[in-house]
């Protein structure tokens, strides 16, 4: 599956929903070596992109701190676009974003790094 990848593959096999799993299983047994075709492939992203995302970020949540850091940067843009604190709280509590405590202090972090660079960029350039 040359577009969307193995994992993509892992996801459709382990937690597509049942019409999917059916069509997937289906379409990979009519082709023998297991090539779709590039329609195809788009299709089966298009129908299951949500899930998939969503499985993804999930097991990003999973990895350990390291995670942190992206589950971080998807609540800031989702923030950005309007999601409210007891909407980061909600994704907090289904394992798709930061807890807002951790969110305000990264947050904090970052504005402080952005500031330092900024200072340090024109202090440099300026000499």
């Amino acid at each position: 599956m040359p577009q969307a990848g193995h994992l993509f593959e892992v996801y459709m096999y382990l937690c597509a929903g049942y019409a999917s799993y059916r069509r997937w299983t289906n379409l990979l047994s009519e082709n023998e070596g297991g090539a779709l075709s590039a329609q195809v492939q788009r299709e089966l992203i298009k129908a299951n992109i949500n899930g998939f995302v969503g499985w993804l970020l999930l097991h990003i949540g999973g990895i350990g701190t390291k995670g942190r850091r992206q589950r971080f940067y998807l609540t800031y843009v989702l923030q950005y676009y309007g999601l409210s604190r007891e909407g980061i709280d909600v994704n907090h509590s289904m394992g798709y974003g930061v807890s807002l405590d951790m969110f305000d202090k990264m947050r904090d972090d970052c504005v402080i790094k952005s500031t330092e660079m900024s200072r340090y960029t024109v202090t440099h350039r300026i000499k």
